[in-house]
């Protein structure tokens, strides 16, 4: 069976928190890199509410994330954007 073209096609991800996208990561890349379509992504928040849970991302960036108002926020929009790029 071919798989089916998604020449000149959009396709409009939403998503409600970044990272989600990682559930479809293998879908969106498929469709944007080998399929010929388009990817678009909308994530709903900006995750700046997951303070409480980023204790592994303070170590990884070496950054205070854990506490409201931190820069949070930028981490997880650049994080988004790299993803993005990735998935094409």
């Amino acid at each position: 069976m071919q798989a089916p073209r998604f020449d000149g096609q959009v396709v409009l991800a939403v998503f409600a928190h970044p990272d989600d996208e990682y559930h479809f990561a293998v879908t969106l890349y498929r469709i944007s890199r080998e399929l010929g379509g388009t990817v678009d992504q909308v994530v709903i928040t900006d995750g700046a509410g997951g303070h409480r849970y980023s204790h592994l991302a303070e170590v990884l960036y070496g950054l205070p994330l854990q506490e409201p108002g931190s820069n949070l926020r930028d981490v997880r929009r650049a994080e988004t954007a790299v993803s993005g790029q990735v998935l094409g």
